[in-house]
């Protein structure tokens, strides 16, 4: 029996934030007083597309190569100022749950 197997090549990575929590954010700044003309900065966290690939390779319970590395960002975004305001992000776990959703919707395809 033959296995398919597949090599992935990774190389980037981003600053990223999950548009639920932006929605979050909004309305948390929203109903927040004394915060006019102030800036924040919203982002969860810095995800490599080495991350992305071995939590998908977890998740199909595949057996894929994933050729690349870990990166990690040069510089970090201070989000200190909006969790102050009791912002949470959903970090690891909504990109697990994302992450998650996609490799379903590619089964269901196949």
């Amino acid at each position: 029996m033959w296995t398919l197997r597949y090599a992935i090549g990774v190389s980037n990575g981003g600053k990223e934030v999950h548009v639920d929590d932006v929605a979050l954010a909004i309305e948390l700044l929203l109903g927040s007083d004394g915060i006019e003309g102030q800036a924040y900065s919203c982002c969860d966290l810095y995800i490599s597309e080495f991350d992305e690939a071995n939590v998908a390779k977890e998740i199909a319970n595949s057996t894929s190569l994933i050729a690349g590395t870990q990166k990690r960002p040069k510089n970090e975004i201070d989000v200190a100022k909006i969790k102050g305001l009791v912002m949470q992000f959903g970090g690891a776990d909504r990109l697990y749950e994302t992450v998650e959703s996609l490799v379903k919707q590619v089964q269901l395809r196949q």
